[in-house]
């Protein structure tokens, strides 16, 4: 399967030049993105045209494509194996996760793939039709069909349709082939694949927060929502095609079908039999390409920066020039046809294009000019806050991964009554950047992921990870469920939520030069996904589980909340009934300095001790300067231990000997001689 995959090699240094600097941020930004959004963002759909700036609502794409979802079973059931073997077995389990994956995008890239997202443990990825590779036939399940009993039903099809649908099932075999049913250890479960595929229009969007620096691009459309319930149809080692796949690939080849399912044609996939599922040659071709994608940024983000920098420091000339030209420009019959400011965004165009053009300027500038990397700020919204920081530290790949103890938000809205068009794409882009400014700057969350599928729109939210510190997990993450589902109500929106809070592993899944994400596995986030499904199926706003409702009750008594018993669910994959509890807001919850202080500081008594001696010696001679300096690592509680002292600084200086009034000097009284050379009209001296 591969050795250990090289990461993230060093920091940005100050002495690297723009263009070195920009290949270094470009090779650590471009693997967190889809080659989608990355191709739009060469486009200039992610920036504004004239300005360089950050289009919050880029514009939104349709195009055909050959969906394809692979997922592997096993894993969740392995990560609980080996958490409980210590810090040893947990690092196995990393380095398996890593080279799996790394292993399976590799093949995925060998033939054409574009992987889209890590849905959990499965990968759901995109197969354009501009990229050419070989076609090959596949083993005795594909036959080539006679041109001449040719039915000709694919031509009423796309036509582009056929050979990315080619490809995306040469990759389900050769992963299949490579990995499928594969051993770990001996006594431990197997991991098994099964897929399924979907072919049609789709829908491209991005989305972000006008406050938060972070985005989110998802797709959605009527692949999506067959893929869904096709791979829910097949069962292991199992590949099941949709009607629309089926009769794109029939047009070319005879299907060797086992069996046919609520009218989906199901395959089967091979097993492991120790062959190589990866094309070298053609791996190769898709390094070359991924480099000349990553040569394309950099020059794009030059450009991008070098604008942003024009646009703040434009030139007396270049202003008078635009003047000049908009002045010409007949603006009666502009605004008649357009906006006035389409008119003047035309002139001051001209006037840049004109100072761009100036002898010497562009020249004068060259590589010297220190450039802030400011061009790819558009692409690095889409990598999570907790991986930004480790570009930052310097931190290898290996070093993300841990089990961690958060709290998980998964929030679901069904599609009923809806058409999937352009314009629910437009609804679900404002939507859900209000909701990643909700998360990540009112309540300090992580947004993890955004998909939709036939089941309607899921995202996952994540409280207590690396670089977030909350006064408590358990009441932010219910604050913001309940801001969510209020904001929806108003956009016509229903959305549920399903609450879990549990150990979990944390870390990046996927080959870190060619296509990762920080993901979060574990039977929380699982449990979580399926409390949300049961809410939205029985009408409930939120449920949480027992354990989340255990550590809320533990560690907060909140006024504002009321937790009611469910009932039992059954839950896919556990044995016997889950109780679950129904969340409901009493009054509009404040997170006032009371109520974020009101919060046990856990292990902090002698940091807490000698902070108040600090502060008490401090009243007691005011006239002393005095510094302490609070330091940690990132989310130790330090901003929680200065919530600490302002709730506590109005005690502490009524207790202080001067009762809480700064001590003054005593005056000394003037002789009779002073007093008489100083004159009764001079003032009195003021108190010290």
């Amino acid at each position: 399967m591969g050795g250990a995959v090289s990461g993230f090699r060093r920091n940005l240094t100050l002495s690297e030049t723009p263009t070195a600097s920009y290949c270094t941020s470009a090779g650590k930004i471009v693997p967190f993105v889809p080659e989608r959004v990355l191709q739009a963002y060469l486009s200039g759909h992610l920036n504004h045209k004239w300005t360089g700036a950050i289009n919050l609502a880029p514009p939104i794409r349709e195009a055909s494509a050959v969906t394809l979802l692979l997922d592997v079973s096993g894993f969740t059931a392995l990560s609980e194996k080996f958490s409980e073997g210590g810090t040893k077995s947990f690092e196995e389990f990393s380095l398996l996760l890593s080279g799996f994956f790394a292993r399976t995008c590799e093949i995925i890239f060998s033939y054409g793939g574009d992987i889209d997202c890590f849905a959990g443990d499965a990968l759901l990825i995109l197969f354009p039709s501009t990229i050419a590779v070989h076609k090959k036939r596949l083993d005795k399940l594909l036959l080539p069909r006679d041109s001449r009993n040719s039915s000709g039903g694919a031509s009423v099809l796309n036509s582009n349709l056929i050979e990315p649908a080619t490809r995306a099932l040469q990759c389900a075999f050769a992963v299949s082939r490579e990995l499928n049913e594969y051993e770990v250890s001996p006594g431990l479960p197997r991991l098994t694949i099964h897929a399924a595929m979907a072919c049609g229009d789709i829908y491209s969007v991005e989305c972000g927060g006008s406050q938060a620096r972070r985005g989110e691009a998802f797709v959605l459309g009527r692949p999506l929502c067959e893929l869904r319930k096709a791979v829910d149809l097949s069962r292991s080692s199992e590949i099941v095609l949709t009607a629309m796949a089926c009769e794109v690939l029939q047009g070319h080849f005879c299907l060797r079908a086992t069996e046919q399912r609520e009218g989906h044609v199901v395959l089967e996939l091979p097993r492991v039999n120790g062959q190589t599922g990866q094309n070298k040659k053609h791996f190769k071709a898709a390094l070359k390409r991924r480099q000349e994608l990553k040569e394309k940024i950099v020059s794009k983000g030059l450009q991008i920066d070098r604008m942003q920098q024009g646009s703040l420091k434009w030139s007396g000339r270049s202003f008078r020039r635009s003047l000049e030209l908009f002045a010409k420009l007949d603006c009666s019959q502009a605004m008649g046809s357009r906006r006035a400011s389409d008119a003047l965004s035309e002139a001051l165009a001209h006037a840049s294009e004109e100072s761009s053009a100036l002898p010497g300027e562009a020249e004068a500038a060259g590589e010297t000019e220190r450039l802030s990397c400011k061009g790819l700020e558009s692409l690095l919204s889409f990598v999570p806050s907790s991986v930004r920081e480790s570009f930052v530290t310097g931190m290898e790949p290996d070093q993300l991964a841990e089990h961690r103890t958060v709290s998980i938000l998964f929030v679901v809205s069904s599609f009923e009554g809806k058409k999937v068009d352009i314009e629910l794409a437009r609804l679900l882009q404002r939507v859900m950047g209000k909701v990643i400014d909700l998360a990540e700057v009112e309540f300090g969350g992580e947004t993890r992921q955004v998909t939709v599928d036939e089941k309607g729109l899921a995202a996952i939210f994540a409280f207590g990870l690396p670089g977030f510190t909350q006064y408590s997990r358990e009441l932010a993450c219910i604050g913001l469920a309940l801001e969510i589902v209020r904001y929806a109500q108003k956009q016509g929106l229903q959305f549920h939520a399903g609450l879990d809070s549990g150990s979990c592993f944390c870390g990046l899944m996927g080959h870190p030069e060619l296509r990762c994400e920080y993901t979060i596995l574990g039977d929380t986030v699982n449990t979580a996904a399926r409390i949300a499904g049961k809410a939205s199926a029985s009408g409930t706003p939120l449920l949480c589980t027992g354990r989340f409702k255990t550590e809320l009750k533990r560690n907060h008594s909140v006024s504002w909340l009321e937790v009611v018993a469910a009932g039992e669910v059954t839950l896919k994959g556990k044995a016997g009934s889950t109780p679950v509890f129904e969340l409901r807001r009493c009054v509009r919850p404040r997170r006032s300095l009371q109520e974020k202080a009101a919060a046990p500081l856990v292990g902090r008594d002698r940091e807490l001790r000698d902070l108040g001696r600090f502060v008490r010696d401090a009243l007691g001679e005011p006239r002393a300067h005095r510094l302490i300096v609070i330091e940690g690592a990132i989310g130790s509680g330090k901003t929680a231990v200065l919530n600490w002292l302002q709730q506590h600084l109005p005690e502490m200086q009524r207790s202080s000997p001067a009762g809480g009034a700064t001590p003054s000097r005593r005056r000394r009284r003037p002789s009779a001689s002073e007093r008489g050379a100083r004159g009764r009209s001079s003032p009195s001296p003021s108190t010290c």
